[in-house]
């Protein structure tokens, strides 16, 4: 039989073994302890065993049926001199009725109640509580974000190709072309930023237990992703060094202001031109793992690369302009190292696009295209500047940085000594021959080739 009664605090039902009348529990929710209330009286059953003998009866006349027996109580099995009582319950009522006891429902020595089970009488199951599983699939972090980088890089883009066309007209410098290049560049740091928030969180996530972080409601929601990603950096990368649209004549009248004096050893220069095509190479390399089984280590190695190539950039501007014997002889060294880093990423972003195929009037397929085309003709111009075996260095210690590298130096604290006269640029007949316009540097076609591999995943 069940003893149905509710906590007087928060009304919580509970229905219990009419056993545990008179004891104490403590309620599940609230923690209130309440005494359990005896068991509605019910019809005695009848005793089985011998019936009370009656009285005799007084003689009279003969007895047409003898008296009925009158039932008595069922005598209490547990005396209560018997029941260990540990709780000091003794004061509390206590029912008539057997006492059937589970330990896990009685209140602890403290006055604290066991809790009590719900209303509905399941048993409860053994002691083992259930924890709270880590790492439930939360599914794809940072879905919204993603969406926001996607729609930034296509206006980048957008807006990109149209500077194009102005910059041919000779616009470049006019006020329209200044606003729209300088909107391009907030819109690329911000899809850039927004991009590498996308990564990182869903990376955490990852690590967290989340194994869908990385999902996408398609196969092609992730490739924009991915390409934005790459685009997004390599746009901002391309604007911070502003080399977009960069010809070989001004690139070749920058030599002027290399310094007339040796400012720093040549080891120092040597190991920023190092790190510069290691750079290049392992953008190849993640260029490469697009569209395999290690594609998602190419997302984490996206947001190293980009740190990397701004502190680069960052480097070059502090470091004093070398002089033009340092330039031949750094060309020397790393010219033909750099030019094949150039061209295999060239050729990993032309792969990859063949992996990852993506409809050419998507964002993705356009974001694709367009570095595709930007690091194609980049390493066209680069080669057709500086062929196999040249030895005319002329520009390309900017064409590695970027147009300011050395700017920095000057304005620095304790700077040393101002660059010398410059010297006349050479003249176009002793130049090697002029890239088609728009050229980028190796470094910046590198990581948009890279960039216009990972838009064209699908």
């Amino acid at each position: 039989m069940k003893i149905q009664f509710s906590c007087p605090f928060c009304k919580k039902p509970y229905s219990v073994d009419a056993a545990l009348a008179g004891r104490k529990g403590r309620c599940k929710d609230c923690g209130t302890v309440m005494p359990i209330p005896a068991a509605p009286e019910a019809a005695p059953k009848p005793a089985a065993a011998r019936p009370v003998a009656a009285k005799p009866a007084a003689p009279s006349g003969a007895i047409s049926s003898p008296p009925k027996p009158r039932p008595t109580p069922a005598p209490d099995p547990t005396p209560r001199g018997e029941v260990d009582d540990p709780y000091g319950l003794a004061d509390e009522p206590v029912s008539a009725s057997p006492m059937t006891i589970r330990p896990d429902m009685l209140a602890d020595d403290e006055g604290g109640g066991s809790p009590l089970p719900r209303g509905g009488g399941g048993k409860p199951g053994p002691g083992k509580k259930k924890k709270k599983k880590r790492g439930v699939d939360e599914g794809a972090w940072g879905v919204p974000i993603r969406n926001a980088a996607i729609g930034l890089m296509g206006i980048v883009l957008t807006i990109g190709s149209a500077m194009k066309y102005i910059r041919r007209a000779g616009l470049g410098d006019s006020t329209v072309g200044v606003y729209l290049g300088n909107g391009n560049l907030a819109m690329s740091l911000l899809a850039a930023t927004l991009c590498a928030v996308s990564i990182v969180g869903a990376i955490v996530s990852y690590s967290r237990g989340n194994r869908t972080a990385f999902r996408a409601d398609n196969t092609g929601g992730f490739a924009a992703w991915g390409l934005s990603s790459l685009a997004s950096m390599t746009v901002a990368f391309f604007f911070l060094t502003g080399f977009l649209g960069f010809s070989w004549s001004r690139m070749a009248a920058l030599d002027a202001s290399l310094s007339a004096t040796e400012q720093a050893p040549l080891a120092a220069y040597e190991d920023m031109v190092g790190s510069m095509v290691q750079y290049q190479q392992r953008l190849a390399g993640v260029m490469e793992s697009l569209g395999t089984a290690q594609g998602l280590d190419a997302f984490m190695e996206i947001n190293m690369l980009q740190g990397e190539g701004r502190m680069l950039e960052a480097r070059s501007r502090a470091m004093p302009p070398p002089t033009r014997e340092q330039v031949r002889q750094l060309f020397a060294k790393y010219g033909a190292a750099y030019g094949e880093a150039l061209g295999r990423v060239a050729r990993a972003s032309r792969d990859a696009l063949g992996r990852l195929p993506a409809d050419p009037n998507s964002p993705p397929g356009k974001s694709m295209k367009e570095a595709v085309d930007t690091a194609t003709q980049y390493e066209e111009s680069y080669r057709q500047a500086y062929p196999e075996g040249s030895t005319d260095s002329t520009g390309w210690y900017f064409a590695v940085f970027s147009k300011d590298a050395g700017r920095g130096f000057g304005a620095a604290p304790g700077a040393g000594p101002a660059p010398g006269p410059s010297p006349t640029p050479p003249s176009s007949s002793d130049a090697p021959p002029a890239p088609a316009p728009g050229q980028l540097p190796p470094d910046m076609q590198q990581e948009l080739e890279r960039f216009q591999r990972e838009s064209q995943n699908p």
